[in-house]
């Protein structure tokens, strides 16, 4: 009931607001970046066994079972998993899928019985609105976009999870909506998949680790980069704010995914170039995960 009510009068509300004049797209922005807010509660609790936990799952006290990164080009995904993805704007960083527009989308297929399956959500203030389905039933619709200040992590990160499913292989699936953020952004970002309470025999783990291999590591002990003449004083610091955070992360991705100029401030591996090793370095360090030597 209450979210039917809540629905009549987001149409008067959209009603009133065409018969003023506003833009349809700035119309569209605002319901879907504010007005709609409380409506993700909504949608994730349709199902009382899908859960949207703050924080990164790989670090909780109960973590998945087994994990697989987003992209499988980064690391092999152990067996119990298969994932697919498609549309006309992906990028690939490390572990993670950029879904950058409305084309594109990820699913991952369990190859095992399991009753218990999630997914690793990451937004900024270029995030955008994404939509989960387990099973090709809609679970979860709602804006990655985080300000920076609305969390304690600094950036959206959420594990989507849904549990007490039937024994048997499931399906998980994000799709970018092709809706921007209050940020305007559109971009859907997923790290990795997780799964447990698996039910049936695991498939034997291959000689390729969930591990990225040491090559794709920056050492702890790398020497910090001093930033070349005309950059900001900070090494990482990609908008010259003086501090490091997640919208310096996600700049020093564009420059490693080509969408910016590069800008060897976020060279921090001094190895010449910005690559999504950098940027992950910068995530780290802006989440406390590392030190900047």
């Amino acid at each position: 009931m209450q979210e039917h009510g809540l629905s009549k009068i987001l149409i008067a509300f959209l009603f009133v607001l065409t018969l003023l004049g506003i833009s349809s797209n700035y119309i569209a922005n605002y319901v879907f970046a504010e007005t709609l807010v409380e409506l993700d509660t909504i949608y994730a609790l349709r199902s009382l066994n899908v859960e949207l936990h703050d924080g990164y799952a790989e670090y909780f006290e109960d973590p998945p079972d087994i994990i697989a990164p987003a992209n499988t080009e980064w690391a092999p995904i152990p067996p119990e998993f298969k994932i697919e993805k498609g549309g006309n704007r992906l990028s690939l960083y490390d572990e993670a899928v950029m879904l950058e527009d409305g084309t594109c989308w990820i699913e991952a297929e369990t190859t095992v019985n399991c009753q218990c399956i999630g997914v690793q959500l990451w937004g900024a203030t270029d995030g955008g609105w994404a939509r989960v389905l387990i099973d090709e039933a809609e679970v979860w619709t709602g804006s990655t976009y985080s300000s920076g200040n609305d969390s304690p992590w600094g950036v959206f990160a959420k594990y989507l999870e849904a549990c007490e499913l039937s024994a048997g292989t499931h399906t998980i699936r994000v799709e970018n909506m092709g809706t921007s953020g209050i940020g305007g952004g559109t971009e859907v970002i997923v790290i990795f998949f997780g799964m447990r309470e698996v039910t049936s025999n695991i498939a034997p783990e291959t000689e390729s680790s969930q591990e990225p291999s040491s090559e794709s590591i920056p050492s702890e002990n790398e020497p910090p980069v001093q930033p070349t003449s005309g950059f900001a004083d900070l090494a990482g610091d990609c908008n010259s704010d003086g501090v490091l955070n997640v919208n310096d992360a996600l700049i020093a991705l564009k420059m490693a995914v080509g969408k910016i100029d590069e800008n060897l401030v976020a060279d921090l591996n001094h190895d010449g170039t910005v690559s999504s090793i950098d940027a992950r370095k910068i995530l780290r360090i802006s989440l406390g995960l590392e030190i900047l030597e």
